[in-house]
């Protein structure tokens, strides 16, 4: 019997291929808003992290106007990070010490499964076509998460998996298609839910009760929600009120 051996290489050259430690964006010129000059992408790293760019593009100013090359650091706490208008992949490293993936109105893109390792995020903000995915692929940082706001139909899921939360102070959910029943009791901190578009249930008066239950005593919660009309709960210590 004959027994072939294949040697892999001990470093593989590369640079297309998504490292561990990495999530990777996609820039693509049929999101990118008429007349914009650069790509910006929010991230509030705990620590500084690297960015590299693959294809066509690199990093740029707020202007848009400099090439600032395919490789680039983001320091800590640096609100916004700029990028050329092309196609190409946009790679940031140390993902675990992200606090905050924000995708606005520009033409980058990202799979929600991405950001599933991305265990000190804090907030998660993707609007129109400019991300997809299943709630279950971020169950792992849901616990973690202080505001989310998914817009567009790619997005899918139970919203009972956001029963998972326990640090929710905003919430919205704009013409994704996510299904289900909505339970966020255990976030006593929610200020605003907005649901619109999308075909959630949610019984509010028994959140607030358990919003209560878990030790609530202050504050409000602005729910808005597909054929309801505007409605703010006021929490004391005596339990909860609405108007």
């Amino acid at each position: 019997m004959q027994t072939l051996i294949i040697k892999l290489p001990s470093e593989v050259d590369d640079d297309s291929l998504k490292r561990i430690d990495e999530i990777r964006f996609e820039a693509r010129t049929n999101l990118t808003p008429e007349g914009a000059a650069r790509n910006v992408l929010e991230l509030n790293p705990g620590s500084q992290v690297n960015g590299r760019i693959t294809g066509n593009g690199h990093f740029t100013n707020a202007a848009g106007t400099q090439d600032n090359g395919k490789s680039f650091n983001v320091g800590k706490g640096a609100t916004y990070t700029y990028t050329s208008i092309g196609d190409y992949y946009l790679f940031i490293g140390h993902k675990d010490i992200l606090t905050k993936v924000k995708i606005d109105a520009v033409g980058l893109f990202i799979e929600l499964s991405e950001l599933s390792y991305c265990t000190n995020l804090k907030v998660i903000s993707i609007i129109d076509l400019r991300g997809a995915g299943d709630l279950s692929d971020i169950i792992n940082v849901l616990p973690g998460i202080e505001q989310l706001t998914l817009r567009g139909n790619l997005f899918t899921g139970d919203a009972g998996l956001l029963d998972e939360t326990e640090n929710l102070t905003e919430l919205m959910l704009r013409n994704t298609a996510i299904t289900g029943t909505l339970n966020i009791g255990r976030n006593i901190g929610l200020s605003s839910v907005n649901i619109i578009g999308t075909e959630v249930v949610a019984d509010f008066d028994d959140i607030a009760d358990n919003m209560v239950t878990n030790g609530r005593v202050s504050g409000t919660m602005e729910v808005y929600m597909p054929n309801q009309a505007h409605v703010v709960y006021t929490f004391t210590s005596e339990g909860w009120t609405k108007v």
